[in-house]
């Protein structure tokens, strides 16, 4: 088996980019024999590392698409890591096991020379974003525990290029050259809070490359950051787009961004360049960095006949977003420094009204209100409010702004919008002799319109039509009624039916699949059987657990009884299962009790069992020995 492990090589001149050093550990592998330490400047080869050719074979494998391009261009290449070890070897990782080892040696930190193949960084975010659930062995292969991690960094790196939080910037090597670069930029408190999560989480074995010094985990991730985020935004972009035939400052700054190649320019333009780099930048760092940051809150009117929203100012703290000092109190502050809740805000109100200008361009509407020489709120109709929460919300919180809104306002949740609710029952008579259903089992429906599980009728429907507003409050709960579902729900009456559909059908609907429906499932209804199979499917009751089969030889463990009547439910229905338990906690056993568990019930069909050749002989060793009745033919193909 090969553990696939993988290290940032971080940047060593500017002209070298850094790149991503991938190798392994091999089962196969034959480890040194134990004897005399060797001398400590001695070159020690890791013993059980993997071959080349082994580790190019598993990188196809975890994407033969991408993964076959960067096996191609992947460069042999070897570091020295510092890894656990005992006198003569290191020591295993986790997911690989060797029988040479003994848990009595002691394991200090050595160095071990390691073969293995260094790809780009825009190639490593690639294919590391791909590990979604790559964690056990897949083709003879593992991911560690290192790779796991950069695979969510990778992937975090995806999350900045898809949102466009990055910006273009400048470096500088030690022998006085000048670069331009793509950066990350982290504009939100959401993206610092995933970073620093991030930094904490990151395995030691990752910061394991033999340097003169032991780099913090912030500073290898951000050197992989933006290492990765530049190179795909080269390797994405054509050059011709973005760099100028123009001879200028500008100019120069872009042709660097757009090659890689050092910005072109005199010791006197480029301090001024860098400068006004910084300088436009400010902006964004000053909101990272501030302790506290201007808030905008949205409540809905208290008096349903004026429709007045308010849109109330206020300081919050960067660490706790509870803590929130209202623009009124700020405003009768008479000193420099603003005394809350044992906290000091330092110029608040050079503060508030600076970031109240800012925001005035990213949402005009408040404009007004800084007319007043104290403003303190905004007052806007429902349809600026709706402006607010559909556009100016996300741009305020990417420009470091805190936003609250009502908690009704949820992107995704279906409480608050237009939806249908299916009621369904079972159709008289398709119970089976035997119990067993299937997804073609017939189950009669209808349909009703509803404002999440509530259901809504045609009169309540037109008086939210006739009020001609994007939100309305109906039962006393906010509703977003756009154009477009107010024109599915007129389509809804007109062609609302009940009828007869296949349970298949019905479950595809219960998990989201509504692409026949006008307008989004937002609830469901059912009676019978099929209550107590949605009930259960969902989580809110329990399966219940089974006596195990009476020939069964043994007795299954606690999890194992839960796998195997979870097993049995499913199959009731006529429901396939994953069981995902891990190698070795006995999904074969729990197999096998599903068909004792079957034959009790009068099944006494034959089933077929397809498996890789390699655990056939495994099936049938543990087939007669919790059964030794069963009966075994066995085909290879």
């Amino acid at each position: 088996m090969i553990v696939l492990h993988g290290t940032w090589k971080p940047i060593e001149t500017l002209e070298n980019r850094g790149g991503f050093f991938i190798w392994g550990e091999s089962s196969s592998s034959t480890a040194k024999r134990r004897g005399r330490i060797p001398k400590a400047d001695t070159q020690r080869t890791h013993p059980f590392q993997a071959s080349e050719k082994d580790l190019r074979r598993v990188i196809e494998s975890l994407d033969p698409e991408s993964g076959s391009v960067i096996r191609k261009k992947a460069r042999p290449d070897n570091v020295v890591l510092m890894l656990p070890s005992f006198s003569m070897s290191p020591q295993a990782s986790p997911d690989l096991l060797r029988d040479e080892e003994s848990a009595e040696e002691t394991v200090c930190l050595s160095p071990w020379k390691v073969d293995g193949l260094c790809i780009q960084p825009e190639d490593a975010v690639l294919l590391l974003s791909l590990l979604s659930g790559a964690w056990t062995q897949t083709d003879g292969a593992a991911i560690g525990t290192d790779l796991r991690f950069w695979s969510k960094v990778s992937k975090f790196a995806m999350e900045l290029l898809s949102k466009q939080h990055f910006v273009p910037g400048i470096i500088f090597s030690e022998n006085g050259k000048a670069f331009a670069q793509w950066q990350y930029e982290l504009n939100d408190e959401d993206d610092r809070i995933h970073m620093s999560m991030l930094a904490c989480s990151m395995p030691p074995v990752c910061r394991s490359l033999h340097q003169n010094r032991i780099p913090n985990s912030q500073d290898v991730l951000a050197d992989f950051l933006n290492s990765s985020i530049n190179g795909c935004i080269r390797s994405w972009i054509p050059i011709s787009e973005i760099r100028s035939k123009k001879p200028g400052l500008s100019e120069a700054w872009l042709e660097s961004l757009a090659t890689g190649e050092p910005i072109r320019v005199g010791a006197s333009n480029l301090k001024k360049l860098s400068d006004g780099i910084t300088s436009w930048k400010a902006p964004l760092h000053e909101i990272e960095k501030s302790e506290f940051r201007t808030c905008f809150r949205l409540e809905p009117p208290d008096d349903i006949e004026s429709g007045v929203w308010n849109l109330r100012y206020f300081l919050q703290a960067s660490d706790d977003p509870s803590l929130l000092v209202p623009a009124e109190s700020v405003w009768r502050e008479s000193k420099d420094t603003l005394q809350f809740l044992n906290r000091k805000f330092d110029q608040p109100q050079e503060k508030l009204l600076s970031d109240l200008g800012k925001a005035s361009r990213l949402y005009p509407t408040i404009e007004d209100s800084l007319h007043s020489a104290r403003p303190e709120a905004a007052q806007l109709t429902t349809q600026q409010a709706y402006t607010f929460l559909k556009e100016a919300v996300p741009l305020l919180t990417e420009s470091g702004f805190g936003v609250l809104i009502p908690p009704w306002w949820n992107k995704g949740t279906l409480n608050s919008k237009l939806g249908v609710k299916l009621n369904m029952k079972p159709k008289h008579g398709t119970r089976t002799t035997k119990g067993i259903f299937g997804f073609d089992s017939i189950i009669q429906y209808d349909w009703q319109l509803a404002l999440g599980d509530e259901p809504i009728s045609e009169e309540e429907f037109e008086n939210l039509v006739s009020l001609k507003e994007p939100l309305v409050r109906i039962r006393g709960q906010w509703v977003e009624v756009k154009k477009e579902d107010i024109a599915a729900a007129i389509k809804f009456f007109k062609s609302r039916n009940s009828g007869e559909m296949k349970l298949g059908d019905a479950l595809r609907l219960s998990v989201g699949f509504s692409e026949d429906t006008v307008l989004p499932v937002s609830g469901f209804a059912a009676s019978g059987w099929l209550s107590d199979l949605f009930e259960r499917l969902s989580g809110k009751a329990e399966i219940k657990e089974l006596p195990q089969p009476g020939d069964f030889v043994g007795e299954l463990r606690p999890y194992q009884v839960k796998g195997f009547s979870w097993l049995a439910f499913l199959r009731q229905y006529g429901l396939g299962a994953c069981l995902a338990d891990d190698m070795g906690l006995g999904k074969t056993i729990q197999m096998l009790a599903l068909l004792l568990k079957d034959k009790e019930g009068g099944i006494d069909k034959p089933t077929l069992l397809i498996c890789p050749t390699s655990v056939v002989g495994n099936w049938q060793r543990e087939a007669k020995r919790f059964h030794p009745h069963f009966r075994f033919l066995c085909i290879t193909a």
